[in-house]
C-alpha cells in the first residue's frame, strides 16, 4: 500500500510510504519504507519557483498515490499536488514511471 507520510515516520510529510504486508491486514513497522518524495525532489526547485500554491507548500507535496499495473506489475504511479504553474487551475496531477530496484 502507498500513502503519504503524515506522521513523518520515515522522513517528512512531503513524501510517502510503502507499507508491506503478508496478509493485507497487518503492516509491521519493519516492513514500512520510504516510497516517494515531494515533487521538488524530481523536478528541481527552479521548475517550481513560479508555481501557484493552492494547498501545501512550494515543494509540491505529493498525495493520493494510485498505481497502474501492466501485466500484473506496477508500471506507473499517479499523484496529485496542490501547486500548479497555470493560474486558476488548482491542483495538478503527475505521472511517474516506476523503475523497480533490485532487491538482494
Amino acid at each position: 500500500m502507498l500513502s503519504r507520510d503524515f506522521g513523518n515516520l520515515k522522513g517528512d510529510h512531503g513524501g510517502g510510504l510503502l507499507w508491506r504486508s503478508d496478509d493485507g491486514m497487518f503492516f509491521p513497522e519493519e516492513k514500512i519504507t520510504r516510497s516517494f518524495e515531494a515533487l521538488e525532489h524530481y523536478v528541481g526547485k527552479a521548475a517550481l519557483k513560479d508555481s501557484i500554491v493552492y494547498r501545501g507548500k512550494i515543494n509540491g507535496r505529493l498525495e493520493r498515490p494510485q498505481i497502474l499495473f501492466i501485466d500484473g506489475k506496477p508500471a506507473y504511479v499517479y499523484m496529485a499536488t496542490g501547486i500548479n504553474e497555470t493560474p486558476e487551475h488548482g491542483s495538478a496531477s503527475h505521472l511517474f514511471k516506476i523503475i523497480p530496484k533490485k532487491v538482494d
